[in-house]
């Protein structure tokens, strides 16, 4: 019986390795010896020990199976510190100015594929290398053979992929390249059978290209939840609670206007899935339903309340995104008026808990104001949340610094 269960233990911990991607401890002259042995390229991930980005790839994107599962078979995957070692040669000959930099290579040192910066999308992810690497996913062999009327699940997913990622190619967004590529994907989705619909190839669909719970792909994928072959039933699952969990994001960062009969639907569904088991989204309906009454001194009572019982992803979202800022923004006098009633304080203190380092300027009475404006400037050059925060904590270490 010991012999089993070791033999069981043993084959699930080989499974979860395989599951992940493989960067080996081995040289980089050491990698291109183990690729041509293995009739593999070379993947390499150059980061820095201060890069967050580098650090949301390994903790999120790289312990992905189907990550692993893509990398693990075409390459030989290393890291390299671009700061140690061998790290700092290697970046200057590959030219690595930003962090993180992917880049593909042969074993003879040909260049194949340059790539910077990451992304939470597994599945964009290995789109975006896999365009680069394969000769039949050029942009205009993908045109071609999509004008010739093929419309398979390797060459939508590539082809809309590659549409999507023209959308942030350039300083302002080209937002007709996403509704072109979920269009592509809508009419893809409408010609396959009910069957072909459930398929593991046909996962992107879902993945990807949902954006709510409203929209038609994700309400097939939620009435269909069980019949989804095994292989991919925990992947809809994910998706469904994420999907689920974006729709309680916007209503709590004020992102879509509050309609009463969609949020009923949205909130049952979440119930009737078992989604709120935990209590997880109790406290936030608290806070949309509130927010939603139009009563401001009442949502801001409620903020002082019971804003720590909001976990951390609400916190935030409701911090730089919306009802907060929304709250300020209709008082301009928050501006100039810094006193207990003045939301803007409520702000500073807010922030307060979203920011790990102790700051000497939280004691600040004018704090709510250089958050406010902190947040403004953000919002108006396109940055999001975590570089607000990370402005705010190195507004902080100056501020810190300027004082000694």
């Amino acid at each position: 019986m010991k012999k089993i269960i070791l033999f069981l233990s043993v084959s699930l911990f080989a499974f979860s390795l395989m599951a992940q991607t493989n960067f080996r401890d081995i040289t980089y002259k050491e990698a291109l010896a183990a690729a041509k042995t293995e009739k593999k390229l070379v993947f390499i991930d150059f980061y820095t020990s201060w890069c967050g980005p580098c650090k949301m790839m390994t903790n999120n994107v790289f312990p992905m199976k189907n990550v692993g599962d893509y990398l693990n078979a075409k390459f030989v995957c290393i890291k390299i510190d671009a700061e140690k070692g061998e790290g700092p040669e290697l970046a200057k000959r590959y030219q690595v100015k930003a962090y993180p930099t992917f880049i593909a290579i042969t074993p003879d040192e040909k260049i194949l594929m340059t790539k910077v910066g990451g992304t939470m999308d597994g599945n964009a992810f290995i789109g975006s290398i896999d365009r680069l690497i394969d000769p039949d996913k050029t942009p205009e062999r993908m045109q071609q053979r999509y004008e010739s009327g093929e419309r398979t699940a390797d060459l939508i997913s590539a082809y809309a992929g590659m549409k999507m990622e023209e959308v942030y190619k350039n300083r302002q967004p080209d937002m007709t390249k996403k509704d072109e590529a979920f269009k592509m994907v809508q009419d893809y989705f409408d010609g396959l059978k009910d069957q072909e619909r459930l398929a593991e190839e046909n996962l992107f669909i879902y993945t990807t290209y949902t954006g709510n719970t409203t929209d038609a792909i994700a309400q097939y994928m939620i009435a269909n939840r069980d019949r989804f072959v095994p292989a991919i039933k925990s992947d809809i699952s994910d998706r469904i609670r994420e999907l689920y969990r974006m729709d309680v994001l916007n209503y709590l960062s004020a992102q879509v206007p509050f309609n009463q009969e969609q949020y009923d639907i949205m909130k049952k569904g979440i119930t009737d899935l078992g989604l709120n088991k935990d209590g997880r989204y109790t406290t936030a309906f608290r806070f949309i339903e509130s927010y939603s009454k139009g009563d401001l001194d009442a949502f801001m009572t409620l903020c002082e309340k019971e804003y720590d019982k909001l976990n951390e992803d609400f916190q935030s979202f409701l911090m730089y995104n919306g009802a907060v800022q929304r709250v300020t923004y209709a008082n301009p006098a928050c501006l100039r008026i810094m006193n207990n009633s003045c939301p803007l304080v409520y702000i500073s203190k807010f922030i307060k808990v979203s920011v790990t380092d102790t700051c000497p300027c939280f004691n600040n009475g004018n704090f709510g104001i250089f958050a406010y404006e902190m947040y403004q400037a953000a919002a108006a050059s396109g940055d999001n949340q975590v570089y607000v925060t990370h402005s705010i904590q190195q507004c902080c270490r100056s501020f810190s610094i300027s004082r000694k």
